[in-house]
Order: structure tokens, then C-alpha cells, then sequence
């Protein structure tokens, strides 16, 4: 189709524009109307009677000017997002009683010179998304001004061939939306048929009829428990949230994961922020495959709450504080809840036990021991003695999932007193004076800085039961206290 002898021009020269300035405030002396509001335009291609308008009142004049009638095409002039602005819906019938909102422009072809069915489809052309993304002006709302609203650019062919276009374009969507409502009957149908074997796997399905006595989960099949979540893990464990960079991150680099990560029950690495390179990473939060992620909080209700299996992931992106992540108990967390139990002081070699001696007490053969050692890999050691230890860094990992604190808000807690109070003192047997934690508590806080390269210690082999005798506070000290 040749476009050559189309004539461009503004909006204006081809209909009337009409900012409405209809409420939807009743007032006594006016006359009952129907109003046709910005949701109505928003969410339809088409104004017509079977549409439920709010009821309101107009003026005499405002009835005379904005009541519908065929061939007018409303758009959308202001709005919180610019990509709402400027969406049409066009009237093919009249609509007496029927007048344009607020918010709303009414345009009223010239017969002679444009087909308002053509208008409609014009309006959503990507040039005139474009004149209206750098026309439209804002900060918390966004909106066209009458002006630059007439000054749309439109490309427009004779009459007959803007009826002919019109004409086309509206048999092509019918056979479209037709496509798409048997897509998404038939994913309504598949939606259907996963729950239904979600509830068979999961719950038993035709076979559950023991009954639990929870309003949840009713019955199970016969031999079946129903438990808490927290009795049948380890742990629960949340990540993260530093202001971050809008970007994926590069190969090298350490990302945030957002809450959508985990929704709908399938995980999504692209779904994170780039940790700006200010920030140093938190390595213990890193997700591996095999990881259960749970999201914690969303947009939408309807997304708190769902799981997602981490089959295979991208190395260096961190649990976000919208997740949770679940601790699956195993060799390696007997093992480590041992030490963070037994412990006085939370250091290395803090217990040391003999191999033997442990596999009896945690009821595992030496052989499970020796592989929960490997999996707990710079976290706990065995010597070649068969003796078995913790290092300072399992405290810091484990703590608080068994010890009722975090290592990690202790640390920002004594970071902060660093940074922000020159009076805070530098000896750790000090700062329990003002804290009150102790040497188990507190020396795993300051195996966290230390061990994060976010403060310099002083170490000594008379320095009874602390990691240090003298903390100092950095550059890394003040960054690390203002990311959080």
C-alpha cells in the first residue's frame, strides 16, 4: 500500500478536542447522567452500552458537549504512568445520557475528513506513542496538555481507504482476541489439570482419607503425618536488600536477586539488580542449585508465598530480604549445629573433638562425619590427628538459626558504635559493658567484620576469651555501616 499521497498533519485539523471537565462529584441542580470514566477507556477497545458507567451529574453544557456519539473516540490525557496516556477507545454508536469523564479527551472527527474507526486505530500507531512519551510532562502524575494533545502527528489516507484500513484491522483482531480467549481456556484447562495433580502428589488426592484435623490440609492418606514447616527443616534463613543498580550484572560481578525470583513456582536468575561495586557481597548468601527459596513479600497477594526449586543458577547472585531461603537439616547441619551448641567462645578449635568420639554423639558413622566435614569446607577442619573443629566462620554462618541472634546485626550493631559514637570503645571486653552479650556472642560479630575485611583487629595469646583485644575501625567499617 502506497503511503505517498497520505497527508500528515496534527490531530487538530481533523477533529475537535475536548478536555472534559466532568467529576464525579452529584450536585443537586445538575442532571443525572452516565458517566464514561478513565477505566472505562482504559480497559476497552470499544464504548458501547453494555459497558456498567458510574452514575453522576452534568451541567446543561457539559451535557451538550460531552455526551458520546457515534464515531467519537475518547483518549486517555493524564495519568501516574506515561505509558497511559494518550490510549484510545472509540464509540461506534451514539450514547445518549452517556458523557466523557474527567481526566478524559473527547475527540470529534470531522465527517468530511476523517473516519473515527481509523482515528481509533491511528492513535496507536508507534510514532504517536512516541510524540506522546516526550510530550507528556510530570513527576508523580504525567499528562498532556490540550496543545500538544491537538499537535499528535497522523498520517491519513482518503476516506475511503481510512474505511477500508478500518474495516481490515477490525476483522484481524476479532479473529485475534478469538485466538487468545482459546489460549487462555486452554491454560485455564492445564492450570486446572496441575492442580489437580499437584493435590494427588502432594496430598494424596482420591487416597487421602485420614483426617488431620487441620482446617488446611484436612486428610492425608493412611500413614501420612501432617507436620509443621519448622519441625521438618533446619532453618530459615533471609537475605539482603542494598540499594542497587537497575541492571544484570556482568560476569564477574555480584547481584541481588528481587522478590519475583521465586514466583509462580519457578526460579528466574534475571530476576536481579547489580550490587554496586561500593558494597562488598555476602558470600554465605549466595544461591546454589538446590536451594528452596520462598518469597516473602510482593506487589501481589496473590505471589506471597510461592516456592521455587533452584535447579541451576548463575554464580554470584544473593538472596534478597523479599526471600526467604529454607535449611534442609542433613550430616553437615547436625555437625555445625553441634559446634554452634557446644561452644563457650565461638573461636577455632572451640570445641576439639576426636572423630570417633563425634560420630557417637551426633549417632552418624565416621564416614557421614567425614562428609559433612567436606561439605562444611573452610568452616570446620579435621586434622590429621582425627581430631575435628570449627573455625570462626561457622559461628558467624550458623548462629542464628539456633542461637536466637545473628552474627550479622550484632556486627553492624558494634560497626555502627565504631562509626558513629567516638566514644564507643575499641576493646572488646569493653564493648560487652555496654552490650551485655558475652564472648559467644560477641566474638562471632567480630568474626563477622574481621572476616569481611570490614575492621582490623589486634590479636594476642593472652587475650582470654576474645577473638581480639583491639578493634579498629576503616574506610570498609563506615561503607558497610551506611549500606544498611
Amino acid at each position: 500500500m502506497s503511503t505517498s499521497t497520505w497527508t500528515l498533519a496534527p490531530l487538530k485539523r481533523f477533529a475537535e478536542v475536548m478536555p472534559s471537565n466532568v467529576d464525579k462529584h452529584s450536585v443537586d441542580e445538575e442532571q443525572v447522567v452516565r458517566l464514561c470514566n478513565y477505566v472505562d477507556v482504559y480497559r476497552n477497545e470499544r464504548v458501547t452500552n453494555e459497558l456498567d458507567f458510574m452514575v453522576a451529574t452534568a451541567s446543561d453544557a457539559q451535557i451538550a458537549r460531552f455526551t458520546l456519539c457515534a464515531d467519537d473516540v475518547i483518549v486517555t490525557k493524564d495519568s501516574e504512568e506515561p505509558t497511559d496516556i494518550g490510549i484510545p477507545a472509540y464509540v461506534p454508536e451514539a450514547l445518549p445520557g452517556v458523557v466523557c469523564g474527567y481526566h478524559l479527551a473527547l475527540l470529534r472527527p470531522f465527517a468530511e475528513k476523517i473516519h473515527g474507526a481509523f482515528l481509533h486505530w491511528a492513535l496507536q500507531s508507534a510514532e504517536v506513542h512516541d510524540y506522546y512519551s516526550t510530550a507528556a510532562t510530570g513527576i508523580s502524575r504525567y499528562a498532556l496538555s490540550i496543545n500538544d494533545l491537538g499537535m499528535t502527528p497522523l498520517r491519513v489516507p482518503c476516506l475511503s481507504e481510512q474505511i477500508r484500513i478500518a474495516n481490515f484491522l477490525d476483522g484481524k483482531t476479532v479473529r485475534i482476541d478469538a485466538l487468545i480467549a482459546e489460549k487462555e481456556k486452554l491454560q485455564s484447562t492445564l492450570e486446572e489439570w496441575r492442580s489437580a495433580e499437584f493435590a494427588r502428589i502432594c496430598f494424596g488426592g482420591v487416597s487421602a482419607t485420614e483426617s488431620t484435623g487441620n482446617a488446611w490440609i484436612p486428610v492425608l492418606p493412611a500413614g501420612w503425618r501432617c507436620a509443621r514447616l519448622k519441625h521438618l527443616i533446619a532453618g530459615i534463613e533471609q537475605g539482603w536488600s542494598p540499594e542497587c543498580e537497575a541492571r544484570l550484572t556482568d560476569d564477574d560481578e555480584w547481584g541481588v536477586l528481587k522478590a519475583g525470583a521465586a514466583n509462580g513456582g519457578i526460579y528466574r536468575e534475571t530476576e536481579h539488580k547489580a550490587l554496586p561495586a561500593s558494597l562488598a557481597p555476602l558470600p554465605e548468601l549466595e544461591v546454589k542449585p538446590g536451594d528452596v527459596l520462598v518469597t516473602r513479600a510482593s506487589g501481589s497477594a496473590d505471589l506471597v508465598g510461592s516456592f521455587a526449586y533452584v535447579y541451576q543458577t548463575r554464580p554470584h547472585l544473593m538472596l534478597s530480604d523479599k526471600n526467604f531461603r529454607l535449611k534442609f537439616a542433613g550430616a553437615d547441619t547436625a555437625l555445625a549445629k553441634f559446634f554452634v551448641e557446644t561452644t563457650k567462645e565461638a573461636r577455632k578449635l572451640d570445641p576439639c573433638i576426636e572423630l570417633d568420639e563425634l560420630a557417637s554423639k551426633l549417632s552418624l558413622s565416621e564416614e557421614d562425619v567425614e562428609d559433612a566435614v567436606f561439605e562444611l569446607k573452610g568452616l570446620v577442619t579435621k586434622h590429621q590427628l582425627e581430631l575435628i573443629y570449627p573455625e570462626e566462620e561457622l559461628f558467624v554462618r550458623f548462629d542464628k538459626f539456633w542461637m536466637g541472634w545473628d552474627p550479622a546485626e550484632d556486627a553492624l550493631r558494634v560497626a555502627s558504635g565504631l562509626v558513629n559514637d567516638e566514644n564507643f570503645p575499641c576493646e572488646p571486653s569493653e564493648i560487652d559493658a555496654i552490650v551485655g552479650w558475652g564472648p559467644r556472642r560477641l566474638n562471632a560479630a567480630i568474626a563477622f567484620l574481621v572476616g569481611r575485611s570490614l575492621i582490623k583487629d589486634v590479636r594476642a595469646m593472652d587475650g582470654g576469651p576474645w577473638l581480639a583485644v583491639h578493634l579498629m575501625k576503616t574506610d570498609a567499617t563506615r561503607r558497610f555501616v551506611k549500606s544498611r
